[in-house]
């Protein structure tokens, strides 16, 4: 039995959803911007000139210390000189205070002039003021001006500019928002808030004014480009994506490269909210879909090549797109679900091979028993009882050992109870279960259960199937009596089919368990599957052959029980019989067969069943079949052991031999009758 593909897909989905909601959550973590931000640095400065505008149209004309120098006709003299350069436009990142007014009246009639004004934030009132006042003079011409202002850093890293700027209340425009404005012909280009510069240039072509002011113009530099004209001072360094190539730039240069990005429409957007959380899902879900109709062995080396495809897409999209997608969200996102999905793949290939399991072993078994009777105290309390009375036991009690839990539970007891075992004695890393799990072996104890008599003689002994702990058998006999070496073997082995059914226990609980959404994150294995499936099976296999060979190989109707009187199973010849006799063989037992058809007392059944297995040995009956009234039949049961002949052969009757239940034959007496008058 396996999970249905529907199944698997929308829990496959479920995970891909959310480890995709997870990952775009981490996204808002500050840790993550921080190494987004530098995965965006690397890309940002590492796109290549076939990508890019291959000419800037910012041309930057920086001032050093003689600024204060420069007069009022020296003022007017670069702004005519530049427009008759054809500059298409003309900005000033301050408003020189010692310019004439004939210098800001020649600005407004020439009509691409601009001016920025200085504006900072206050840290006590988180507003933005101006810092810089309008000259007297230029106060009521109605010059352009706009705001010159610096963000906030993302962490310490200057990467935006706002388009405007709430100063003292009011909405202003970013001088770079002015002049692109004007030079785009009105041209939409505020998109939010803020947008990411293009850094791609590193450096803008520039001039010094005092080379200008000599007249050491170069027309060509001037003509078609929109001059900025400001102060470049060195000391006043920021930190930009270009810091990752060892550069710093100034304020001025940062503003310019700002202008320059809207003037080339290369406004890099980022990614965010719902769009990042768009780009998540669609690629997580691509993720999944590969992977579904991939093999598991390649998959590692898939999950490699989409993260190195992922990293190719999204330098590609910002270089062309000027998109800067999630791909950290992503590469999380895809990782993440990576290990939940391997980690499902795992437990459901756990759950398939434990139904493999159960279903081969039932097959093995030719039982009609329900799953569910494992877990039932009445079907414990009949083991108990007929394992009490075939050691004539005063006390005994089955304890469970848990998965992830070092005390022992309950499961059945008689005349007893957990609450009559001391609670530091329920931890089984303590004595005397250390030793009975060391030595694997019946250990007689002192005082296990906290009432009884002082003669009592008390035992523990461990239930282990395939190497693993299921739990222990803690039991008492009565003063003065000890166990034979016939009963310490029985114990051994009946011993081995509790822990077997105890595993079934555990097997089924597990399964009864509601699977919702959250188990599949949970490890519940505890051991090598692969292994343990080889190994079951193998002893199944052996014991089921064994006794199949054994029972094909009778002249007679045969049938065999396990140690508990359970069915396992029958040869056709008994098959046959039984259902002529109008008897369910699904429903018989051992005990059954004694009582209903030998005509023999329930107790004295019972005690024939446990000499039988303690002792060995065989017992014969005459019996009459329902609906057969013509024959007589002969009803022969035995305890045999599983060996298979050969194996005997081989080893030299040096192999341990294991009673593991009841052989049970129906003789027609007839028929021998008539194969001795042939044979006279």
């Amino acid at each position: 039995m396996t999970i249905s593909r529907p199944a698997f897909i929308s829990r496959a989905a479920l995970i891909c959803l959310a480890t995709a909601v997870l990952a775009w959550l981490i996204s808002f973590l500050p840790v993550y911007q921080v190494l987004s931000g530098y995965c965006y640095d690397l890309m940002a400065i590492s796109i290549p000139k076939p990508f890019s505008v291959p000419e800037a149209k910012v041309l930057l004309i920086h001032m050093d210390k003689e600024y204060p120098e420069v007069n009022d006709d020296d003022w007017l003299q670069l702004l005519k000189e530049l427009e008759e350069l054809k500059a298409s436009l003309i900005i000033f990142s301050f408003l020189p205070g010692n310019a004439g007014e004939s210098f800001f009246s020649a600005a407004k009639s020439f009509g691409n002039v601009f001016f920025a004004r200085a504006a900072k934030n206050n840290p006590e009132t988180n507003e933005w003021q101006f810092v810089e006042k309008i000259p007297a003079k230029a106060e009521n011409l109605g010059l352009s001006i706009g705001v010159l202002a610096l963000p906030d850093s993302m962490y310490g890293i200057y990467r935006t500019q706002q388009y405007n700027y709430a100063v003292n209340g009011k909405p202003y425009p970013a001088v770079e928002t002015l002049a692109a404005q004007a030079f785009l012909k009105n041209k939409q280009i505020v998109s939010g808030k803020d947008y990411f510069i293009y850094f791609s240039y590193q450096t803008l072509p520039f001039l010094n004014l005092k080379q200008i002011l000599k007249g050491e113009l170069v027309p060509e530099l001037i003509k078609n480009k929109v001059v900025f004209i400001g102060k470049d001072q060195k000391q006043e360094g920021m930190a930009t994506p270009l810091v990752r190539l060892g550069e710093q730039i100034s304020t001025f240069q940062y503003h310019g490269l700002a202008l320059n990005t809207l003037l080339t429409e290369q406004a890099i957007r980022w990614c965010t909210g719902f769009a990042k959380l768009g780009f998540i899902l669609i690629s997580n879900f691509l993720v999944l879909a590969v992977f579904y109709w991939s093999s598991l062995r390649f998959v590692f080396l898939i999950l490699a090549g989409i993260l190195l495809a992922e990293f190719v897409i999204a330098w590609l999209v910002l270089a062309l797109f000027y998109l800067w997608i999630p791909i950290l969200a992503m590469w999380i996102a895809h990782i993440l679900f990576f290990i939940f999905y391997m980690h499902y793949q795992d437990i459901v290939e756990h759950d398939q091979i434990w139904k493999i399991i159960h279903s081969l072993s039932g097959k093995f078994l030719r039982q009609n028993i329900p799953d569910k009777v494992y877990a039932q105290e009445q079907y414990w309390s009949k083991i108990i009882v007929m394992v009490s009375q075939s050691l004539n036991l005063e006390r005994a009690i089955f304890l469970e050992s848990k998965t992830n839990s070092y005390y022992v539970q309950e499961v059945i007891a008689l005349n007893c109870g957990l609450a009559d075992i001391h609670e530091r004695r329920r931890d089984y890393r303590r004595e005397p279960y250390r030793s009975a799990i060391k030595q694997n072996a019946i250990l007689p104890v002192e005082q296990f259960f906290l009432y009884g008599t002082e003669d009592e003689q008390q035992f523990i002994y461990p239930l282990t199937f395939l190497d693993r702990l299921l739990g222990f058998w803690v039991f008492s006999i009565k003063p003065k009596q000890s166990l034979s070496a016939k009963q310490e073997d029985y114990i051994r082995r009946v011993g081995r089919h509790i822990a077997t059914l105890l595993f079934y226990r555990d097997l089924w609980l597990k399964q009864k368990k509601e699977k919702n959404f959250f188990n599949y994150f949970q490890h519940t294995s505890h051991y090598r599957l692969l292994a343990t499936l080889d190994r079951m099976l193998s002893l199944l296999e052996r014991q089921f052959t064994a006794i199949e060979d054994y029972l094909n190989a009778q002249s007679t109707a045969s049938i065999f029980f396990d140690l508990f009187g359970r069915i396992w199973i029958a040869n056709q010849k008994m098959q046959a019989l039984l259902k002529r006799a109008n008897i369910r063989i699904e429903e018989l037992t051992a005990l059954d067969m004694l009582h209903q058809l030998a005509g023999v007392e329930i107790k004295e059944a019972k005690r024939l069943l446990q000499t039988l297995i303690v002792e060995g040995g065989e017992a014969a009956f005459t019996v009459n079949l329902p609906n057969i009234n013509e024959k007589i039949f002969k009803l022969r049961l035995a305890a045999i052991n599983t060996n298979i002949e050969d194996y005997r052969l081989r080893t030299k009757n040096m192999l341990d031999v294991e009673r593991q239940g009841f052989l049970c034959e129906i003789i027609d007496l007839s028929l021998l009758r008539q194969e001795i008058n042939r044979k006279q």
